[in-house]
């Protein structure tokens, strides 16, 4: 969203050479002789109501001027980082008209430095760059700190002021500030300007630097009703106001690029203190003086959101000597992640709830009325502020989420902000088909334009399961109003074969009706009880058919060695055999219903105790493995699945069947795709169980061969054509699991073995 930032102010400055015995040419003016130069500096006065501006306040020096820096470049120079030709700086103002907003300074341009502004006939302009107030308003003579004066250099120096920007003292018990306001504002401004013989004519805009930020309470709702059935007043004459995460340090200008300062939490924020809002006329309340900050930008980092905290009293209507203070918090730009220099913020906004009485979880208001200014110097009428500004309201639409990832839920609130009515378009639903060696998406339904009954969208697929509904609804009366997209699919959890058990995604555009300039893309990830995620190997493409000089090996590394060689345990064969799957599996158990059976249940199935082997090698890093948890073999894990873990690919494929010992410590030391050895461990029977139970339903590939026995951490068992089995013998094959939910998927480097073991 871009928000203009128009002329605010214009300085036209004449030069005019004093020397009138000199002609033109330039042939006979001698260096070293000097021009006197008048520079007028004429601030516009009053312009038309609709000017969509707001004009600045001369009562809080706003439109004050009293020092100039000069610096003027040859033709283009400025733009392409020359050094200036002339400088000269803490020019004083001799004279300012106030009612005409007309500064006149006087300074000497030698004939020199004029010789090079315009080294020819042919040449009649040069650059000009001003920089207004710099030196008082930063509260240093060191804003130029280096040699380098281009244009570029100087703008992305960085100012100061003090931390409570404004110097305003507050009385301690009216909560108000007194007339002491900032002496002036830091502006600067650059354009090209024109000679005519010795005499150069310009005009030059020039913006503050500065942001400046109003709140209006627009009625405080009398008889607001609480959870428990009660009434409450506002205490309307002791309404408090503070700005928190404003900011005092900023660059000097925006061009050549687009500065906005990335603020340090640490040292460059504040916050005001809070201050009474006064009662102006009728129910409005807002606070005597205006709100000042230098730009910032917090992006992501909701912590360094520039915001308001309203305070307000509330006394019961049956008994008023029970009262309880209320916490409000309200986003300066709610549209944006940035304040931007030269805009003022006003912001006007209804209370019709109660708030939090605890000051670090405040209720979220969002604003009713959001205007975005051009902090200008032309006048508003009195009393035409609003009516101008409505010419230049904002367009916004933003989302409090865009990618939403649902858990075994069956609906969610997406809450949203918007200037205009929306809908929704671009609605594609797609379902994650895991039943072959290559993941795949498989379209449900596209639709570029869909139609919405009573609000409610709705997708109806013989592919679905339960329809998909998106709606678009209002908070209940009384709550925060807000607006919001329900999204509401039901989920089929009777662990069958016709169950969900891969991901449903669906993805839409909100806009604004009929104009899609204002858009959000959402992302809505919604997973079963038990998900399956296929995790495909980096190396694969398909059989066998890679340059990856990997490529049949997985990046499995097992005690530290990547060959089929002796001992068997440790040996890496890569995809070979009619077992060719190059995923892993990762296992997801939201939440165990009914439906799924007392089968299995969820819990942490390693043992508390370290169990570490002294015939297995060291890693590329000389560390032994030290903290190896392995699976607890004891009945109390055999039904337990882990919440979420990760089957090993079939590049992990065993040389032959081995001991329970052996397995165990081909698990302790396996390695696959940067997921680090020391993690890995033997599955429990009801993990391995769970799995067959899939591939036999066709959900997933076959993982363990068709009659071949694995082992689990309890017992040998095996896939009979996808019905689970157990066995007495004692060797068998084994495929390693990996405990996402407790390491995350973290990985180092696929081609160092390490060992990435931690005690717990």
């Amino acid at each position: 969203m871009n928000i203009r930032s128009h002329i605010i102010s214009l300085l036209i400055f004449t030069l005019i050479a004093l020397t009138t015995s000199c002609s033109d040419n330039k042939d006979f003016m001698p260096d070293g002789d000097v021009a006197m130069v008048n520079l007028t500096l004429q601030i516009p006065g009053k312009k038309a109501p609709a000017t969509r501006t707001i004009s600045g306040e001369d009562a809080l020096n706003e439109n004050v001027i009293n020092t100039v820096d000069v610096f003027l470049y040859k033709v283009g120079g400025a733009l392409s980082g020359e050094q200036p030709v002339y400088h000269s700086t803490d020019i004083v103002v001799s004279n300012y008209n106030a009612t005409d907003r007309k500064a006149t300074i006087t300074l000497s341009l030698p004939l020199n430095s004029y010789n090079q502004l315009f080294p020819s006939e042919d040449v009649v302009n040069c650059d000009a760059y001003i920089v207004v107030n710099r030196q008082a308003a930063s509260g240093t003579d060191n804003v130029y700190p280096t040699d380098d004066l281009s244009m570029a250099s100087i703008k992305g120096n960085t100012i100061l002021y003090a931390p409570t920007f404004q110097e305003r003292e507050q009385d301690p018990v009216t909560f108000d500030y007194n007339t002491i306001v900032q002496n002036c504002f830091v502006m600067d401004g650059f354009a090209t300007i024109t000679r005519n013989n010795l005499t150069l004519v310009g005009t030059v805009p020039v913006e503050r630097v500065a942001v400046k930020v109003s709140l209006i309470i627009d009625g405080i709702k009398d008889n607001v009703e609480d959870s428990g059935g009660k009434f409450w007043n506002a205490d309307k004459k002791n309404v408090k106001i503070t700005m928190r995460s404003g900011s005092n340090r900023t660059y000097l200008g925006t061009m050549p690029t687009e500065y906005i300062y990335n603020p340090n939490k640490s040292t460059d924020l504040y916050d005001m203190p809070a201050i009474a809002a006064n009662v102006e006329s009728g129910d409005d309340l807002t606070s005597k003086y205006p709100f000042y900050t230098y730009p910032t930008n917090w992006g992501t980092d909701e912590e360094s959101r520039t915001y308001f905290t309203l305070v307000v009293n509330w006394e019961r209507t049956d008994d008023n000597t029970i009262t309880k203070t209320t916490y409000y918090e309200i986003p300066v730009n709610p549209a944006g992640t940035y304040l931007k220099r030269n805009t003022y913020y006003k912001i006007k906004q209804k209370v019709e709830v109660l708030g939090s009485t605890e000051e670090a979880s405040p209720v979220v208001l969002y604003p009713c009325n959001y205007i975005i200014l051009d902090w200008g110097n032309t006048m508003v009428d009195s009393g035409d502020t609003d009516v101008d500004a409505e010419i230049n309201k904002l367009k916004y639409l933003v989302v409090d989420e865009t990618q939403i990832e649902m858990n075994n839920t069956q609906s969610e609130q997406l809450y949203y902000f918007s200037s205009d009515e929306i809908e929704i378009k671009n609605l594609k639903v797609e379902k994650i088909d895991v039943t072959g060696n290559t993941a795949v998406s498989s379209l449900i339904a596209n639709l570029a334009n869909p139609t919405a009954v009573d609000n409610t969208y709705t997708v109806s697929s013989t592919n679905l399961k339960n329809p998909i509904h998106i709606s678009l609804q209002k908070t209940n009366e009384g709550d925060d109003s807000r607006t919001y997209l329900f999204f509401e699919h039901t989920l089929e959890n009777e662990m069958s074969r016709n169950c969900d058990y891969s991901e449903y995604v669906v993805t839409f555009d909100v806009q604004h009706i009929g104009d899609n300039t204002y858009k959000e893309t959402i992302k809505i990830t919604q997973y079963p009880m038990i998900s399956i995620v296929a995790d495909l190997n980096s190396v694969y493409k398909d059989d066998n058919n890679t340059t990856n000089d990997n490529a049949n090996k997985g990046y499995v590394i097992i005690n530290n060695q990547t060959d089929a060689s002796n001992p068997n345990w440790s040996a890496v064969r890569g995809l070979v055999g009619s077992n060719k799957n190059p995923n892993r599996y990762i296992v997801t158990v939201n939440s165990l219903t009914e439906e799924a059976g007392n089968e299995y249940i969820i819990g942490d199935p390693r043992s508390k105790t370290v169990k570490n082997f002294t015939d297995i090698k060291r890693d590329d890093n000389s560390r032994a493995l030290t903290y190896y948890y392995p699976t607890n073999t004891g009945d109390m894990t055999r039904q337990m699945i882990a919440p979420q873990f990760m089957m090993a690919s079939s590049y992990g494929v065993c040389n032959n069947a081995m001991g329970y010992s052996d397995a165990e410590k081909r698990c302790a030391t396996y390695q696959e795709d940067g997921y680090p050895a020391g993690r890995w461990r033997v599955p429990t029977q009801a993990e391995v169980k769970y799995i067959i139970q899939l591939s036999g339903w066709g959900v997933i590939p076959v993982l363990f061969n068709n009659g071949s026995n694995y082992w689990s951490a309890h017992t040998v068992v095996q896939n009979n054509n996808g019905v689970f089995s157990t066995s007495t013998s004692t060797s068998a094959f084994v495929r390693c699991v990996y405990d996402t939910w407790y390491w995350g998927k973290e990985r180092v480097d696929e081609n160092t073995f390490t060992y990435g073991d931690k005690q717990r």
